[in-house]
C-alpha cells in the first residue's frame, strides 16, 4: 500500500455535536472551514467502535490516516495545505457503517463533489445531466451490476474527448487504468475475477465531468455504493478534428 503522510493542523475535541440523524447510527459532516485549503470533521454516535479518518488521492496514495479509539464523538479540522492539486476522498469508516466524500483540492479552495444519480430495478446506477448553457450537452454515465464479478460502464456524449477510467481499491494502488479518445460512446465491463473483497471506486475524469462510482465487492458479489459528481463550469468539449477531415 502506498502511502505519503503529510501531517495536517489538527483542532481535536470531544463534545457533543449537534448533528441530527438516526439513532445508533454513525453521524458525519464534512464542511469547508473558513481558511483556505482547510476541512471541518464533525462526528457523532461513534459508539466507541475503532473508527477511521481517510484522506486518499485518485492514484491511490494516502495523505492522511487516522485510528479514533474510545469516543462517543470527534471533531478535527485538518489543513491540506501542501498538498497537490488533485481529487480525493475523505473517508470515515467503523464496523457500523461508512461515509466518503469526493472533493477537488484547487490553488486555493476545496470544492465538494455532488450526489448524483438514481438506483434503477436492475440495481444500476444512471447519471443524466441537461446541457449546459452553450447548448451542448455534458458527459452522461450509466453503472450496473452486469454480474456476479464485474460492472458495466457505459459512457455518453463524450464528444471525442479524452476519458481516464480506473478502478481503485480503498487504501491501495490503481487496479486498473484505461485512457480513452476520439469517441462519442463508451461501454466496458470491469472485470472483478480474483480480485480482494473490499470498497473500491471507479474513477471517470473528463474535461467536462469528473465522477466517481463507490462499490462493495463482497463474497456474495457486488453491492454499488453511491455516485459522485463534479462539474467543471466553463469547460465545454469540442469535437477533435481528425487527419484527414
Amino acid at each position: 500500500m502506498k502511502k505519503h503522510i503529510i501531517f495536517l493542523t489538527a483542532l481535536t475535541c470531544f463534545s457533543t455535536l449537534t448533528l441530527f440523524a438516526n439513532p445508533n447510527r454513525m453521524i458525519v459532516r464534512f464542511e469547508k472551514g473558513e481558511a483556505a485549503k482547510t476541512i471541518n470533521v464533525q462526528l457523532a454516535n461513534l459508539e466507541n467502535l475503532r473508527t477511521h479518518l481517510l484522506i486518499q488521492d485518485m492514484d491511490g496514495t494516502s495523505w492522511f490516516s487516522e485510528y479514533i479509539w474510545g469516543e462517543q464523538g470527534y471533531a478535527k479540522k485538518l489543513n491540506l495545505v501542501g498538498m497537490p492539486d488533485n481529487d480525493y476522498i475523505i473517508l470515515v469508516s467503523n464496523k457500523n457503517g461508512r461515509h466518503v466524500q469526493s472533493f477537488h483540492l484547487g490553488t486555493m479552495d476545496i470544492a465538494f463533489f455532488d450526489e448524483k444519480g438514481s438506483n434503477d430495478k436492475d440495481g444500476g446506477f444512471v447519471n443524466l445531466v441537461s446541457a449546459d448553457p452553450q447548448g451542448k450537452g455534458r458527459l452522461i454515465s450509466e453503472t450496473t451490476i452486469a454480474d456476479k464479478q464485474s460492472i458495466g460502464l457505459r459512457l455518453a456524449n463524450l464528444q471525442h474527448q479524452p476519458i481516464i477510467i480506473r478502478l481503485i481499491p480503498l487504501g491501495e494502488l490503481i487496479a486498473f487504468e484505461q485512457n480513452v479518445t476520439n469517441e462519442i460512446g463508451y461501454s466496458t465491463k470491469l472485470n472483478l475475477k480474483g480480485m480482494a473483497k473490499g470498497f473500491y471506486m471507479v474513477y471517470v475524469q473528463a474535461s467536462d465531468a469528473t465522477l466517481v462510482q463507490f462499490f462493495n465487492l463482497t463474497d456474495d458479489g457486488v453491492e454499488l455504493g453511491g455516485l459522485q459528481r463534479m462539474e467543471h463550469p466553463g469547460t465545454v468539449s469540442k469535437p477533435i478534428k481528425l487527419a484527414g477531415n
